[in-house]
């Protein structure tokens, strides 16, 4: 782990000291996240439509994280075509994403600070899906966007 940790950073750190660039680390599946935040990438992006309990174990971490200015892409949109033809419904996502940032207001970060740290996504890569299942993606998000959107009035 320690190895892993290291080898991140060093990449990060190789091209933060080329480019002015944000960084980020996506995984499509349930990972360690202690490792990747340990990392200090300025973006986690993540799968919330499929592993959002799973990421929300990592408690302290997700808050240092965020406290320390970076940034959580929230995959809330399932990139598969079976998911999501039978629930990508905007409602019922919106729900498991209200669930994640309501969890986070709870551990004690204001919903303002969640929500300029938040980014909405599709939960992976749309390259295998049906083209017109990846356009309804892209507005299931807008749609889930502007649900969001009432949450931080």
């Amino acid at each position: 782990k320690d190895n892993v940790i290291e080898v991140l950073k060093e990449v990060i750190n190789y091209i933060r000291d080329r480019e002015d660039v944000l960084l980020g680390i996506h995984c499509c599946a349930n990972t360690d996240w202690s490792m990747i935040i340990s990392a200090c990438p300025d973006i986690i992006s993540f799968d919330a439509f499929g592993y959002m309990d799973h990421f929300l174990l990592y408690r302290d971490e997700i808050l240092r994280f965020l406290k320390n200015g970076g940034n959580i892409a929230w995959g809330i949109v399932p990139t598969t075509d079976s998911d999501f033809e039978k629930k990508g419904d905007a409602n019922s996502l919106f729900k498991i994403l209200k669930k994640g940032i309501e969890n986070i207001v709870k551990w004690g970060m204001p919903l303002k600070e969640v929500a300029e740290h938040s980014l909405l996504t599709p939960s992976c890569g749309m390259g295998t899906m049906k083209v017109e299942n990846a356009k309804r993606v892209i507005s299931t998000l807008a749609e889930i966007f502007n649900k969001s959107l009432v949450l931080v009035k």
